[in-house]
């Protein structure tokens, strides 16, 4: 019988008063099985042995529960309303038992226990009280680190779900590794416990920092199409700085050099648990110049509260202004209409959702990432007074602020974007990604060029230059084949595939472009060095591999 695997033949006990303890431990762990008959017929000792002979009587298998004190709240959150009154069978008794135990372990009762009391047996039909011992409430006292890091607790308090003074939560802290293997900038060496005292429980970690600073270095080599023969250098520097200050803080710098006199400069900073609380600060500024033709400023105010399972809702504000350094005079005379591009500005706002489950964030094998972004407001087209200062000498009577009163200045539009990547491990080295990422722009009127998505390059949609596929509305479907050679190290095949849509006052096409490619990323003393391969067609064009482009990297961790 189960109830007896496990138990030694023999017990050395002191004296003849340690017996009556043992025996009913015994009767009751036959019990538990559904031998409520059990009993001993007969004790007996000879010298110092003594001899107990067990009656386990017949297994029941139907009950019938009574309520003994179980508040009913506890009943409608455990959902075992409708177990008690009527006929049951074993294992259903089994399952309120041990949903009043987790109830208990998740709700500040580690040792809660639950019993039957007053059974007794009718036609084969076990009946009988259910009483729930709860046993004393538990707080979390304090977080101990028994490691040195640059981590501060209070931090940990609001990550882990596991403030001071709180209720003790078992999944809580079962959710803990999981968790802290999400934080880049932290390691587990081995699980936490607890350790129990009178009313308080105190936890303790065993965390080392982890170098999670972040400089990476791309250089693009990529065939110059406005001249033959010639290449272009493209570059992008981007820098990401974690922790800093142990309360999980990031700081990101980017630079990027794409084309001929065309840069990019954002700066974001998130803040969380402002107050010790579960809301975090975000902002982001951004610069845009587009070679001559015109300039964007972009600047992001958000809030995000962190969600206990992980990830986070952000609700943010922002906003563009997009001014036009050069406009084509010329064409504007002649054509008599506005040029592809205006002046804008446009405010909104928006939510975010964030959510990631990777098993290693630097180089996946598993898991999987979820980011949709949301935002709505109005469009304001300015007058740009160039524009309005122009003068047509074949015709000096018109005005060109007519221009402007063919369209609606001040209209709503709407913004989506959204990414989401799945990682599967295959084999021992081997892991797959699939992912697809997409955005678009809604409009109550024609959209402008400068307020396009600009796709291609080595970030999204591989094998195209840079910034080189305007889009109102795309989506780019991912498949990468990565086998691993180390921790940071694989080689890799991917490829991509893309669905644009570019409707603006002058356009409205799509089109259905594709790159392949492949390459490798291996890690040095001075970093992680990749070199990618690509090569991209549009719909009606064939692979040209003169037309490839080749991408340089350099990942640092310090």
């Amino acid at each position: 019988m189960s109830a007896l695997q496990g138990l030694p033949k023999k017990y050395l006990i002191q004296n003849a008063a340690d017996l009556e303890p043992l025996l009913e431990q015994l009767l009751d762990s036959f019990r538990q099985e559904a031998y409520f008959a059990a009993s001993i017929d007969s004790l007996f000792c000879r010298g110092d042995v003594c001899f107990a002979f067990l009656f386990t009587g017949a297994s029941y298998n139907t009950f019938f529960i009574e309520n003994g004190n179980v508040d009913n709240k506890v009943l409608k959150a455990t959902g075992l309303t409708t177990y008690f009154d009527r006929a049951i069978t074993y294992s259903e008794f089994l399952y309120i038992r041990e949903e009043l135990l987790s109830y208990g372990e998740n709700n500040g009762f580690p040792f809660s226990f639950v019993r039957l009391s007053g059974f007794r047996v009718v036609d084969k039909m076990v009946r009988g009280k259910l009483f729930w011992d709860k046993g004393r409430l538990f707080r979390i006292s304090k977080l101990i680190s028994e490691e040195e890091n640059n981590l501060k607790l209070l931090f940990l308090e609001n990550y882990l779900s596991l403030k001071k003074g709180s209720i003790y939560r078992k999944h809580r802290i079962s959710e803990t590794s999981r968790k802290l293997n999400e934080l880049p900038f932290v390691r587990e060496l081995r699980p936490p416990y607890v350790s129990f005292e009178e009313e308080e429980a105190a936890v303790h970690l065993f965390l080392k920092s982890e170098k999670a600073n972040r400089f990476n270095f791309l250089i693009g080599i990529l065939p110059n199409n406005r001249e033959n023969g010639k290449v272009l250098i493209t570059g992008d520097l981007d820098a990401q700085f974690q922790n800093q200050f142990g309360r999980g803080e990031k700081i990101h710098l980017q630079f990027e050099q794409l084309r001929s006199e065309t840069q990019k400069l954002i700066f974001a900073h998130s803040y969380p648990y402002l107050f010790n609380t579960a809301i975090g600060l975000d902002v982001a500024f951004g610069l845009y110049k587009r070679d001559t033709t015109y300039r964007d400023l972009s600047w992001n105010l958000g809030f995000q509260y962190y969600l206990e399972e992980g990830g986070y809702l952000k609700a943010f504000s922002k906003n563009v202004v997009s001014t036009l350094l050069t406009i084509d005079s010329e064409r504007v005379i002649q054509q008599k209409s506005l040029p592809i591009n205006v002046d804008i500005r446009f405010s909104s706002f928006g939510l975010a959702y964030h959510l990631e489950r990777l098993d290693y964030r630097f180089n996946p094998r598993s898991g999987w990432l979820v980011n949709l972004e949301g935002n709505g407001g109005f469009r304001k087209i300015r007058k740009n007074n160039k524009i309005l200062d122009l003068l047509d000498q074949d015709n000096p009577g018109f005005d060109f602020t007519d221009l402007y009163q063919a369209i609606d200045l001040n209209t709503f539009q709407f913004q989506f974007s959204g990414r989401v990547d799945r990682y599967f491990s295959i084999g021992k080295g081997g892991t797959f990604k699939s992912g697809i990422q997409g955005a678009g722009t809604f409009s109550e009127t024609s959209v402008f060029t400068n307020e396009q998505f600009r796709i291609g390059g080595n970030r999204l949609l591989r094998g195209f230059d840079e910034e080189s596929v305007f889009a109102t509305v795309y989506a780019v479907g991912t498949l990468e084949y990565r086998y691993l050679i180390g921790a940071n190290s694989y080689l890799f095949l991917f490829g991509d595939f893309a669905y644009i849509r570019n409707k603006t006052r002058k356009n409205d096409f799509t089109d259905w472009p594709m790159g392949l490619g492949a390459g490798i990323s291996f890690e040095t003393k001075a970093g992680v060095f990749g070199v990618s391969y690509a090569v991209g067609r549009l719909k009606n064009e064939v692979f040209e591999f003169k037309r490839a482009k080749i991408h340089f990297g350099l990942v640092n961790l310090f």
